[in-house]
């Protein structure tokens, strides 16, 4: 871009110093020395910037003592216009930075421009690598990188226009000094971690810092095939953790001694890697080896209410039907069901008792104890043998009844007798009856009403007697 087209563009009253000599500047052009200190500079002000009331650079623009001028007409450089550029909004309008080894050796580096239209796009573009954001002195704040590849953990990434956030300058001048995905947050402490980083970890957001990482984002498995990832990493096996995912809610100041107004937060959920992966679901899990997750999932409340406390539920109706489970504090499991029926069905939707079972019942290691009942199979379904209920059948305590096949206790009185072992001198008898009557009667093999003790009717010899 020529000066001299610079120059056709300002205020017809403003004035430029060339070579320490203010010019009145009418549209036309300026001529330019090779005066000391800034050889062919051009400056647009009344200088007092550089050594000898000169401008510091070639293009040089101070508004300092530019009020409103001799006229009182207010100069435009008082409200803030330095520079300026007017375009055709039907072309592309640029402004380029070229370098190279000479002036006919040069590349394009650099180039902010507008688009063609009436709602342009600002761009800027680099030509030659990637862009760089910088605060301070020197401190590299953003970096978004051009077309590149790097070796992460390993691993061969193509991580063009991959872009990095940090505020510790540690990651520029680690080991891999490249952004590990899309969008990498660099932070506090040893952040330039890679071990655990995967090449499928380039679509979505990386954490590094204090010596761990992580990762946010879809995991492409194949063509339209996709999970989504929160993965966190450790560094080699062995190290200082144990590192774990924890969902916390927070409010307040953080001054409270629990709860999410504390400093921690309320914890609400622990995944917690280890060895085989065990989630944790309550507020007091933690990393000492007694507060971890015991279990694939690992419910926790130290509720002391059956109803209120209840340490897992399972509903079909939110706030209506719903059973509760809750570990008490014997370490008995306890169940309160909410609903119209109540009742627990195992391989049975539509139980007709309070335990339902489709199946066999097995009970095992059950105590000796003196019985106060025991419990009888009931057929439920006639025709259908394998359908019973298990019923209470209460022990009476009386030796003159007995349990009838209606499953009801009934008189033993004189209708019914039993065998009964009698001792006769020294020997033992087997004899007929149980009491009463029964002492006196017949007994009959083949042959409905006997009249003798004992009498047999076959048509052959059973038996033998050698001796009467």
């Amino acid at each position: 871009m020529a000066i001299a087209a610079i120059l056709i563009f300002c205020s017809l009253k403003t004035q430029a110093q060339v070579a320490g000599n203010i010019v009145n500047l009418y549209g036309r052009y300026a001529d330019l020395t090779t005066t000391s200190p800034m050889q062919e500079a051009l400056g647009l002000g009344n200088f007092t910037v550089g050594t000898g009331n000169l401008p510091v650079a070639r293009l040089h623009i101070n508004t300092f003592r530019m009020g409103p001028s001799s006229d009182n007409q207010l100069d435009p450089f008082s409200e803030g216009f330095l520079f300026r550029t007017d375009g055709d909004q039907s072309i592309t309008n640029q402004w380029d930075l070229w370098t190279g080894t000479s002036s006919t050796s040069q590349t394009e580096r650099f180039r902010l421009y507008t688009d063609v239209g009436t709602t342009p796009f600002i761009g800027f573009r680099s030509l030659s690598n990637g862009m760089r954001f910088e605060t301070g002195g020197s401190d590299i704040r953003l970096r978004i990188n051009g077309s590149q590849t790097s070796t992460i953990n390993g691993f061969t990434v193509n991580n063009s226009g991959f872009a990095c956030l940090s505020n510790n300058q540690a990651f520029w001048s680690g080991a891999v000094s490249s952004p590990y995905s899309l969008l990498h947050l660099a932070g506090s402490g040893t952040n330039t971690q890679e071990l655990g980083y995967r090449p499928w970890m380039i679509d979505g957001i990386t954490f590094t810092g204090n010596s761990d990482m992580s990762f946010v984002g879809p995991r492409a498995i194949s063509n339209d095939l996709t999970e989504f990832v929160i993965a966190w990493s450790d560094n080699t096996n062995g190290s200082t953790g144990p590192d774990d995912f924890v969902v916390r809610f927070t409010n307040g100041d953080g001054t409270a001694s629990s709860g999410p107004a504390s400093a921690e937060g309320l914890e609400m959920m622990r995944f917690a890697a280890d060895a085989d992966g065990k989630v944790g679901v309550g507020d007091e899990f933690g990393i000492t080896t007694l507060t971890r997750p015991q279990r694939r999932l690992h419910v926790h409340d130290p509720g002391t209410n059956n109803i209120t406390d209840a340490q897992l539920r399972i509903s079909q109706n939110i706030t209506n039907v719903f059973t509760d489970f809750r570990s008490t504090q014997q370490g008995n499991l306890y169940l309160n069901m909410n609903g119209t029926q109540q009742r627990v069905g195992i391989e049975e939707p539509d139980p007709i008792e309070t335990l339902d079972v489709n199946g066999n019942l097995r009970l095992q290691n059950t105590p000796v104890l003196s019985p106060d009942c025991v419990f009888m199979g009931q057929n439920v379904a006639s025709g259908v043998p394998e359908d019973n209920r298990m019923t209470r059948l209460d022990l009476t305590n009386d030796p003159s009844t007995y349990l009838a096949g209606d499953g009801t206790w009934q008189n033993i009185g004189t209708t019914s007798c039993d065998w009964n072992l009698v001792t006769n001198g020294t020997s033992d008898d087997l004899v007929m009856g149980y009491a009463g009557a029964c002492n006196e009667g017949n007994v009959g093999i083949g042959v409905n009403n006997p009249n003798a003790r004992l009498e047999v009717n076959a048509s052959t010899l059973l038996y033998t007697m050698d001796s009467i």
